[in-house]
């Protein structure tokens, strides 16, 4: 027997790596071509293996460390005839092949393979196969490799493995499957404390919108919108529908431009088919409107918005809002909905990501407006600015597509005044 100091071999022309993971461990017996570390460049990911078998003695570099070739990393202690044959096979490779313990290829890693490691099956502790990329993710979600099973090359664990065994757990459990334990805090530690549990809405409010931010990957889309000359006509109509009871809310302005900018915009009006990969595009026009109770929040839905006037709107609004604090709605009345409005402009704030409503692609935020001066060209006039966010499904819709879906509905709401109400107030 022997020790032998293992270096960082040949890294295919890449200068400085920084070792991301130490895969072993001191009195680990490996076998030749064992992982041995993990290293990361701003090209690649990688491995490190034994060229020997034999018994890990010494661990010299530490995660985080930038290491190049020739670098020391471990010791080792293996056969002097491992040893022989590895100098025998060294000296006898051809010039232009690589050499078999060489941590990556020479030609630059495509954006797939960088996203989940090399594709080698190389073993890991505890009998799998896995690239770097994948055990650094799944180190990051605590989610144990053993739980998995490999669909690769010689039962390889891949990114898409992984993938599918988080939805899996989701749908399963309304949540993903990570961590070995739950997050927990001793709460009695320093001082005294009270317990609530949460209601029934509120538990199915956290399910679904764990799903939705598990499963969806969103972008958020802010703007400002200039309503000082729709707020002045707002505020002439208010006294008009307030002698028949019915409150004339900006949020019946905003569901019906949003409607029409849905007509010209069909593909935020859908669902997306997961399975079929595939919009179900709805050419009715029921709106989702976030309503906060005591109980918690809910969303029901106004029924074809784009058939009914501002004050039908209106009154629909006040209805439906009413009936949810009352804790009177029905599932139906949560159903159906191509596109959800979250108001948060009556408490206040700027801007926030509201969280897509799956299997809906698109949900509208709306925060307080507020004065601020904006430049005609020769001077500074005050202006009543609307912040907007916007969140959507970037799988169906890209940010060019819900930018021009921004500016449309700025145009539209900011021309929503005497013209679009003469049909629900002029009669009256």
């Amino acid at each position: 027997m022997s020790n032998q100091i293992i270096e960082i071999p040949d890294l295919g022309g890449i200068d400085k790596v920084t070792v991301l993971e130490v895969l072993v461990k001191v009195g680990d017996k490996v076998e030749k071509d064992t992982p041995l570390l993990s290293l990361e460049s701003d090209k690649a990911s990688m491995d490190i293996p034994s060229p020997f078998t034999g018994v890990i003695q010494g661990i010299i570099v530490k995660v985080g460390q930038e290491v190049s070739e020739g670098d020391r990393i471990m010791e080792i202690t293996c056969d002097e005839s491992d040893i022989a044959e590895n100098e025998q096979k060294d000296n006898a490779l051809p010039s232009e092949e690589t050499p078999k313990n060489q941590a990556v290829q020479q030609e630059p890693l495509s954006t797939p393979a960088l996203a989940s490691g090399l594709q080698l099956p190389k073993p890991l502790a505890e009998d799998l196969y896995a690239g770097p990329g994948v055990r650094r993710l799944a180190h990051e979600l605590d989610i144990s490799l053993q739980k998995i099973r490999g669909t690769g090359d010689k039962g390889r664990i891949t990114k898409d493995d992984l993938v599918q065994f988080i939805k899996a757990s989701m749908q399963s459990t309304g949540g993903p499957s990570v961590g070995h334990e739950p997050l927990s805090e001793d709460v009695g530690r320093f001082g005294a404390f009270r317990t609530q549990s949460l209601n029934k809405i509120k538990q199915a409010t956290a399910k679904h919108m764990l799903r939705c931010w598990s499963t969806i990957p969103q972008v958020t889309q802010c703007d400002r919108i200039d309503i000082t000359g729709l707020e002045q006509f707002r505020q002439l109509c208010k006294p008009v529908l307030a002698k028949r009871n019915i409150r004339l809310t900006l949020l019946a302005f905003i569901a019906r431009a949003l409607v029409e900018c849905l007509e010209k915009h069909p593909t935020f009006n859908a669902v997306y088919d997961t399975q079929k990969q595939a919009l179900h595009i709805k050419e009715y026009y029921d709106i989702g409107v976030a309503v906060d109770t005591p109980q918690g929040l809910v969303v029901p839905a106004i029924r074809n918005v784009d058939k009914i006037s501002i004050e039908e709107i209106a009154l629909g609004l006040q209805e439906i809002s009413q009936k949810a604090r009352d804790g009177d709605l029905t599932p139906k009345d949560m159903m159906g909905a191509g596109m959800t409005i979250s108001s948060l402009g009556g408490i206040g704030g700027d801007y926030f990501t509201p969280i897509v409503n799956g299997p809906q692609v698109a949900i509208l935020g709306i925060s307080k407006a507020q004065i601020s001066p904006q430049w005609d060209g020769q001077s500074f006039k005050p202006a009543l600015l609307m912040p907007v966010s916007m969140s959507y499904d970037h799988r169906v819709i890209d940010g060019a597509e819900a930018m021009r879906f921004l500016v449309d509905f700025a145009k539209i709401l900011q021309g929503m005044q005497e013209s679009t109400l003469v049909e629900g107030l002029g009669h009256h």
